[in-house]
Formats: C-alpha cells, sequence, structure tokens
C-alpha cells in the first residue's frame, strides 16, 4: 500500500487502485498515438485502403469548398442601388463585406443614408447626373472611407449635406472624380492619415470647402472650389496639395480654381498648404492667409506657375510666425487689394527674380528676406 503525507495526514491508497489508474492512462495514449499514426501507417488490406480512399475523398472536397469559398471572395462583383428604404448603398456594401475583389455599386436617383466604406477595392459610381447621396438630418457624414480601406473610387455623384459631404479618415484612400460635394460644414475631409485624390469636382457651398488636420492629406486638381465660407482650411498637421498633378500622375492641362469664396484658402495652427499650378482668384477678402506656425508653397510645374488675383483685401497675409515659401519665379500675384502682407513676425522667402506688380494698394508690404 501506498501512503501519501499531507498536512500532516497520512491517506492510504489501495495499490489496486493505482494500478487501475496506471492501466486506464496506458490505454488512453496508446489511443491518442494510434490516432495520429493512422495517416501514415501503409495499408495491408482492402479495408484500410478503401478507409484512406474516403478519407482522401472528404479531405478534397473540404479543400474544393474552400477554394470555391476563396474564388468567391476574389471575383470582381457588381450591384446595382435604385435607390429607396429597401434598396440601399449601406446593405449592398454589408453584403459584400469579406469579399476583397473589386465590388461596384451603381447608384440610381438619390439615396438618403450614410454611407460608410472599410472595405477596400470599391467603386462607388452614379448612373445619370441625379444620383445623389444626401446625408439625413442625424447623420455625421455623407459618405466616409475609412479603416486603412484602399483602391476606392467615389465618381460621378452629388453628396450633399453633413459634418462632411466626403471624408477620408482613419488610414483610408480614396479618388474622388467629377464629385459635387456641396452643403455641408466641409465639403470633402481628411482625417486622421486620411487621403483624398479630389479630381474633375465641384466643391461648393459649405462652410469650409477642403479641410484636411490631424495628419490628412486632400490633393485637389482640375476642380472648382467656389462659394464656401473658407475655399480651403489646413488645420493642425492636415496637407492640401492644389495641384496640376492628377492622381494618376499625369499633368492637367487646367488648373484648381479657388475662387468667389470669403476666404480663398486658409492655413492654421500647423497646417499646410502647397500650391503647383493653382488659380485664386476674385475671393472676398483674401486670397490666401496663412497664420500660427503654418506655411504655404508656391510650387510651379508648368509654364505659368501659380496665379493669385482679384482677391479684394489681399492676395497673401502672413502672420503670427507663419511661412511663406516661394520656390519659383512663375508665380503671378497681381490686381488684389494689396500682393503680400506680413503681420508679426512670419518668415518670408522668394528667389532672385521673383516680382510682385500691379497689385492695388502696394505689391509686397512688411516681408523681409
Amino acid at each position: 500500500m501506498k501512503i501519501f503525507a499531507h498536512r500532516n495526514l497520512f491517506l492510504r491508497i489501495p495499490r489496486a487502485i493505482t494500478m487501475g489508474a496506471f492501466v486506464l492512462s496506458s490505454v488512453a495514449i496508446g489511443s491518442a498515438a494510434y490516432a495520429g499514426e493512422d495517416d501514415d501507417a501503409d495499408a495491408t488490406s482492402f479495408s484500410q485502403v478503401d478507409h484512406k480512399v474516403k478519407g482522401l475523398k472528404k479531405r478534397v472536397k473540404l479543400l474544393e469548398a474552400q477554394v470555391a469559398d476563396l474564388q468567391t471572395q476574389l471575383l470582381p462583383i457588381e450591384v446595382s442601388v435604385d435607390c429607396t428604404p429597401e434598396n440601399t448603398i449601406s446593405d449592398a456594401l454589408a453584403a459584400h463585406s469579406e469579399g476583397t475583389g473589386l465590388l461596384t455599386i451603381r447608384v440610381t436617383g438619390t439615396c438618403t443614408e450614410t454611407v460608410v466604406i472599410s472595405r477596400s477595392n470599391v467603386v462607388l459610381e452614379g448612373v445619370g447626373a441625379a444620383s445623389v447621396i444626401q446625408t439625413p438630418p442625424n447623420g455625421v457624414f455623407g459618405v466616409s472611407i475609412v479603416d486603412n480601406a484602399s483602391n476606392v473610387t467615389v465618381r460621378d455623384l452629388t453628396v450633399n449635406g453633413g459634418t462632411a459631404a466626403i471624408l477620408a479618415g482613419r488610414g483610408g484612400h480614396a479618388v474622388l472624380k467629377n464629385v459635387v460635394a456641396q452643403q455641408a460644414l466641409s465639403g470633402v475631409m481628411a482625417l486622421d492619415n486620411g487621403v483624398l485624390d479630389v479630381t474633375g469636382s465641384s466643391i461648393r457651398n459649405n462652410t469650409q470647402g477642403v479641410y484636411a488636420a490631424r495628419g490628412g492629406v486632400v490633393s485637389v486638381s482640375n476642380s472648382i472650389v467656389e462659394l464656401n465660407t473658407l475655399g480651403v482650411l489646413s488645420f493642425k498637421a492636415g496637407v492640401v496639395n492644389l495641384t496640376s498633378i492628377l492622381p494618376d500622375g499625369v499633368t492637367s492641362v487646367a488648373a484648381t480654381i479657388v475662387r468667389n469664396n470669403s476666404n480663398g484658402a486658409v492655413a492654421r495652427a500647423g497646417g499646410f498648404i502647397e500650391l503647383a499650378d493653382a488659380t485664386i482668384e476674385n475671393n472676398q477678402n483674401f486670397g490666401i492667409v496663412v497664420d500660427t506656425g503654418s506655411t504655404v508653397e508656391f510650387f510651379a510645374l508648368s509654364a505659368t506657375g501659380n496665379r493669385v488675383a482679384n482677391n479684394a483685401v489681399g492676395g497673401v497675409l502672413a502672420t503670427r510666425n507663419a511661412n511663406v515659401v516661394i520656390s519659383d519665379v512663375r508665380n503671378t500675384i497681381t490686381a488684389n487689394g494689396r500682393g503680400i502682407i506680413c503681420q508679426n513676425n512670419p518668415s518670408y522667402f522668394a528667389p532672385a527674380g521673383f516680382t510682385v506688380t500691379g497689385n492695388l494698394n502696394g505689391d509686397i508690404i512688411g516681408c523681409t528676406l
């Protein structure tokens, strides 16, 4: 008999019981070993061969089902949404949320909903001029591209209302083509490392037409930004490029135009705006305002460069430790109330040969190289 000590107590366990436990454990271990060796053991009888063939058939069927499922996820899919309460873009996205192939959603009519695109490889396109996404009264964003979704295109659509008509956030990246973004606090917005490439579009009748902050980037090419309170706002590490480079890398002949806003383009609190062949014109106050540690850079790609003209109060106002960098002489600042005004210690740089002429009340005021 075995004796186990526990807290000065002695338990006497019959040897028969310990031997029985040993036998049961040995049987269990042997069964497990046999099950593991069964697949590798050579068949020595017809019944064993038959057993192995049946096992292989089951595995092949399982593999075929898995391959078919993967193929389904990878295949391109096209869906039509004729906007009704029972037929929405959101439902189409939900039905294919697990897919990885290109999902094309064609929209007809007016969809009153908030659309969230959180998967990659999506084309959202309107069919005909009356294709509209209307942000509902309690909605925040009309269309949002989020959660690192990439290869997303929104085209041939009008998007109305919301905090932003179209947002890229949390690493989302989308190309907007032939889009109208209007009647929102911000027409197009990029936040938190979101990226928007806007081309051939109209951003109008918003509080801010184009807005970037917190690492968001908006590139605008061959588009018109007009009739907003602020045409463009770059704020707190946001970047806005007004450029002639299209999303596919080709240079556009048509300039991006920022016009008929209260102020054309504003960089504030560490924002950055790059102008590459843009036109900033006919704004009610200033064409460009850059202040509180922000930067605006004039960079020319074409022979004409940037044009800042006919802005009522002034072409460029730089104030409070802001930076104005003119990288190329191919820029025109003319016919404004004033050309360039520097106040409260901004940094100003211009290359030799750069001139500012033809402004009503002075060309370069308070700026020193």
